[in-house]
């Protein structure tokens, strides 16, 4: 827990509805997995995941998932290997590729509406 703070101590305080938006999303994702494992799938479902201790694992990640962005930002960020620069939606129609002299794969951006670091 005291690890989990530490991280997730730079990120913004959510307003109380943000934060209810937020959790009911989460749940409605985690539902729908929920769903998928038990219903779709249950034979893909370990025995020890099953009577109702999936429901019990969603009411810990409704606990937890805020703290997520903010661990999850502070891992990345103190690593410049994992900076870069990206583009929302890269389809074909925003980029170029080519390769260089030695077969490399390479490409360039053309929208720069939404390109951001």
């Amino acid at each position: 827990a005291q690890q989990l703070l530490r991280f997730s101590a730079e990120r913004r305080t959510l307003r109380p509805q943000q934060l209810e938006s937020q959790r009911h999303s989460v749940g409605r994702i985690l539902d729908t997995a929920i769903d998928f494992l038990s219903n779709v799938v249950p034979s893909m479902l370990p025995s020890s995941l099953q009577g109702g201790k999936l429901l019990k694992i969603k009411e810990e990640l409704l606990d937890m998932f805020h703290h997520f962005p903010g661990m999850s930002h502070q891992f990345q960020l103190n690593n410049p290997d994992y900076v870069a620069a990206m583009h929302a939606n890269l389809q074909a129609d925003n980029a170029f590729f080519w390769r260089d002299e030695y077969g490399d794969l390479s490409c360039g951006v053309l929208d720069w509406g939404g390109f951001n670091r």
